[in-house]
């Protein structure tokens, strides 16, 4: 069966000096294959617009998605999931593996995914996970005085519906 993701919340923390920030998207989409009977995880992708983080603050959204995203020139972050064995018992996690893709920079990476509940026509899945921008082309973000770690948190929550044949 193929499930199709739509958001529910896609945000990551960013600690710069002597504070931090969230930044939030609601421009998830993708699908993954997913057999729940066998639990067969097939290929998937999952991909976020680049200009859709909103943090808060006008300037700063700015600078992201034009200085550091080049939103422009690269409208889409994705992962790109690698096919593995996979529960969707409610409760349960799962490790999977995939390549991201920010700026035409990819990087390979396993990320826990826990599954918050799931249905046989909707799985909701959360996962928490560090990112160093600077692994993908990103150049630390600085302002005066004030500089962002190049590590950023990740929270995600997907919920994936079964798609109608």
């Amino acid at each position: 069966a193929t499930f199709r993701g739509c958001y529910e919340d896609q945000v990551f923390l960013a600690k710069i000096t002597a504070s931090s920030f969230v930044a939030k998207s609601d421009a998830l989409s993708g699908s993954v294959d997913y057999d729940p009977a066998t639990g067969a995880l097939g290929a998937g992708t999952i991909s976020v617009a680049a200009d859709s983080f909103k943090t808060g603050l006008s300037m700063r959204d700015n600078h992201m998605r034009d200085n550091y995203l080049e939103a422009k020139d690269h409208p889409t972050i994705t992962f790109k999931l690698e096919p593995a064995a996979a529960s969707s018992k409610a409760g349960g996690s799962n490790k999977v593996t995939g390549t991201f893709t920010i700026k035409k920079k990819e990087k390979k990476v396993t990320i826990v995914a826990k599954v918050e509940s799931s249905a046989p026509d909707k799985i909701v899945i959360s996962a928490k996970f560090p990112l160093t921008i600077t692994d993908y082309g990103i150049p630390q973000p600085s302002f005066a005085i004030v500089k962002m770690e190049t590590t950023i948190q990740v929270d995600l929550k997907l919920i994936l519906k079964k798609a109608t044949p």
